[in-house]
């Protein structure tokens, strides 16, 4: 059976290109028969968008992302909120929250709350929330107005970066709550004290119908290097067409849906990963050939090196920069980046500072298939994540799990859950985080022993096609969603 009442999602952001596990997610869910509704705290800023979000049939909505910017909607809120039965024990936990978080976050996530609560879809009856800190704290309140349940799913900042204290109010009335890494489940189990037995260990896994294995053969889309990668930054305007226009009525006042993004959005790519040819442009397509033998002795056949993720302080790209400056002067290598973030221009200077440029490519922001292409063409998938002061961290990049089912070596660090998917010599390279020399001899090794990457790569797509199906994780929320229907009935 289905949960009888549509499930509003409630995201911090969307769409996003570095979210595609929650796209993947919220798609599976929809095939499997349940009805969705998204709403999320934040309008987009990411000028691409993948595949995945164009499959996606729920409509979206939009809260305030200020309360300053819309007070007619957040004054109609309160005002609709304020007659139903719950809002003091709304009231009562905030007011709890607010001397433990005097901050202008706390009230706007009531500000939100009263919003969301004010303008609720139509025939909705359950609350999920991506991510335990900000999300969850809208929902939290929300569901205490509506006397409507709420469960959540956290992933890694949202639960390194939050107070145990608020971690531990939210899963003491979460029905439910999942996670992606055994280090989070044990965490959020330890917190929830009596309630440990509502959380939940769930992968993310992988939808291996869009990563097909290299032997499957390649699609027709070409090589990175083949076309055009977004400019940086700024919020598309988007378009008429294609627009998600569903609304939810209560009253006269609606949510406001979304607009959605250009999905191809041109502009200038800094450089490719392509080695062959292809009709059109001069290049093959990746998988059309085995992956050649290189070992990096020959300049004109240089080894590849991709890393796929926001230039962010938790992905390491730093270290991982510096370990690349220790690579003998024998072995010939380029890297390519694939994503944005803040520290871009940052990684840029010191790139030039390590006498490195020449071998680097900064590809920007690319969608899943332009990824996946990229992954077909490289030889060595590398990532240096770490765990920053103020405790963010990755939890198991997902992209270490594309780059894997790809048959791609990948040489990352052992932090969080990527002692989870990998193994040490047995499928991957691992190596301690902020530790370049140690980076360096891994990614040495890779790149002068061909044989060894092959070994480790075959090992590593095995597992993640044997254990990091994304249909289970998906069977897995849906019989959480199933039994807590059967509960409330």
């Amino acid at each position: 059976m289905a949960p009888p009442h549509k499930i509003v999602v409630l995201l911090k952001g969307y769409p996003r290109l570095s979210e595609t596990f929650i796209a993947q997610e919220l798609l599976g869910l929809e095939r499997t028969g349940l009805d969705l509704v998204l709403v999320s705290l934040r309008h987009p800023t990411d000028r691409k968008r993948h595949p995945v979000h164009d499959e996606i049939k729920a409509p979206v909505f939009y809260l305030p992302e200020y309360l300053h910017q819309e007070p007619i909607r957040v004054v109609r809120g309160l005002l609709r909120s304020l007659r139903l039965a719950g809002f003091g024990a709304a009231l009562r936990q905030f007011l709890k929250d607010l001397p433990r978080d005097f901050s202008r976050n706390r009230f706007r996530r009531f500000g939100q709350a009263a919003v969301l609560v004010g303008e609720w879809p139509e025939g909705a009856g359950w609350l999920h929330a991506h991510f335990i800190h900000t999300p969850a704290s809208v929902a939290n309140y929300a569901s205490k107005m509506l006397g409507i349940p709420w469960t959540v799913s956290a992933h890694a900042k949202d639960i390194w970066t939050s107070e145990d204290w608020e971690l531990a109010e939210k899963l003491s009335t979460a029905h439910w709550a999942v996670t992606c890494t055994k280090t989070g489940h044990a965490h959020l189990q330890t917190l929830a004290g009596a309630n440990r037995d509502r959380v939940h260990l769930s992968y993310h896994g992988l939808d291996l119908d869009r990563f097909p294995s290299v032997d499957a053969g390649s699609s027709e889309h070409p090589p990175l290097s083949c076309r055009t990668s977004p400019p940086q930054g700024g919020r598309s305007a988007g378009g008429e067409d294609g627009a998600q226009t569903a609304t939810a009525e209560m009253g006269e006042t609606l949510l406001h849906p979304i607009s959605p993004l250009e999905g191809e959005m041109s502009g200038r790519t800094e450089g490719g990963i392509a080695h062959h040819t292809h009709d059109a442009c001069g290049c093959t397509p990746a998988a059309s050939n085995p992956r050649p033998l290189r070992d990096g002795s020959n300049p004109q056949n240089p080894v590849t090196i991709i890393s796929v993720g926001r230039a962010v302080p938790k992905k390491g790209y730093d270290v991982l920069l510096r370990a690349l400056a220790r690579l003998p002067a024998d072995l010939h290598w380029r890297f390519v980046h694939a994503g944005d973030g803040g520290e871009r221009a940052m990684l840029q200077r010191l790139a030039e500072e390590l006498g490195i440029t020449e071998k680097l490519s900064w590809l920007g922001a690319v969608d899943q298939k332009d990824v996946l292409a990229g992954y077909r063409e490289a030889d060595i998938f590398a990532l240096a994540c770490r765990i920053t002061a103020d405790g963010d961290r990755d939890g198991l990049p997902n992209v270490l799990v594309e780059a894997a089912s790809q048959r791609l070596t990948c040489v990352a660090t052992d932090i969080s859950g990527i002692p989870e998917l990998f193994e040490n010599d047995v499928n991957g390279l691992l190596v301690p985080s902020e530790n370049p020399e140690a980076l360096a001899a891994a990614l040495e090794r890779a790149i002068r022993d061909p044989a060894l990457r092959d070994r480790l790569g075959r090992a590593a797509e095995a597992k993640v096609r044997a254990s990091f199906d994304h249909h289970t994780s998906i069977a897995q929320l849906k019989s959480l969603f199933e039994t807590a229907a059967r509960e409330r009935a």
